[in-house]
């Protein structure tokens, strides 16, 4: 955990050390921040058990947050390349018993502005893990984290800029499908994103 504390924050001071002397239009690059909300869908069977029986218990309260910051590179007024990292939260206790996961990788891919007012379309290459942890009135504490998976994730987003500006707000859409081994999640974001 501490490794992916240390990834995280290496990330964050490279994207604001390169997004510092961005804000003039003319360079080529740029750095995007997200925070959204998730709903995702465990593949393993025995996830969804453990998840389900801490929803089901009484005061229990559930809640997804998503977040991804990238570093971009602008090849044309069309095409834009990214590669950055993502973390999502999946929180799930009735403040004794608990099933949290928390899902983590990094992406690469393309971002292609249609012509259609800010509409974009892009696609990723994933890379990523999801680590869990239980605290179950029957099995009592216990933690898993799958084998590193190769995934793809498709996005639909809204820039209200159009790709003018260099701080614009973005509204996101995305589906990430990741193969964890025997199984794969399904993860559906709606974000809200910057670009500056």
């Amino acid at each position: 955990m501490r490794y992916l504390q240390k990834g995280f924050t290496i990330l964050f001071i490279i994207c604001s050390l390169l997004g510092m002397p961005l804000y003039a239009k003319t360079s080529p690059f740029f750095t995007q921040i997200s925070v959204g909300i998730s709903a995702v869908q465990y593949g393993d069977s025995e996830i969804n058990k453990k998840t389900e029986t801490v929803k089901d218990l009484d005061d229990s309260f559930s809640f997804i947050i998503s977040t991804d910051a990238s570093l971009g590179i602008i090849l044309s007024e069309e095409v834009r390349l990214v590669a950055g990292g993502y973390f999502v939260s999946d929180i799930n206790t009735n403040r004794e018993y608990y099933a949290n996961h928390l899902d983590y990788g990094m992406f690469s891919g393309v971002r292609i502005y249609t012509g259609l007012a800010g509409l974009v379309f892009g696609v990723d290459y994933d890379c990523g893990s999801c680590s869990s942890f239980y605290n179950l009135e029957d099995d009592g504490t216990s933690s898993d984290t799958t084998a590193w998976g190769n995934g793809y994730r498709f996005l639909l987003e809204y820039d209200f800029s159009n790709g003018t500006e260099r701080f614009a707000p973005i509204l996101d859409l995305s589906w990430r499908h990741m193969p964890r081994g025997s199984y794969s999640d399904n993860n559906f974001t709606v974000s809200f994103k910057l670009s500056v």
